[in-house]
């Protein structure tokens, strides 16, 4: 995939009665990026990523587990 360099991502004015995975969606989505794509740029995994976008944080924490073992 080719990425832009860090940094260079529009940002936009989301609806502010979108919930936080909902936005980032609609940021990384606007962006042309897939989760891998994000996944590589801020090390998180997809799995985690797609928590976060899914409002489903219980993910998010096994996922963190993982990491601490």
């Amino acid at each position: 995939t080719c990425l832009k360099e860090p940094g260079f991502y529009s940002i936009i004015m989301v609806n502010e009665d979108l919930g936080p995975g909902e936005k980032l969606r609609s940021v990384r989505e606007t962006n042309g990026l897939a989760l891998a794509d994000v996944s590589e740029i801020t090390k998180i995994t997809v799995t985690a990523l797609k928590g976060i976008e899914d409002e489903d944080f219980s993910v998010c924490q096994a996922e963190s587990i993982r990491v601490l073992l």
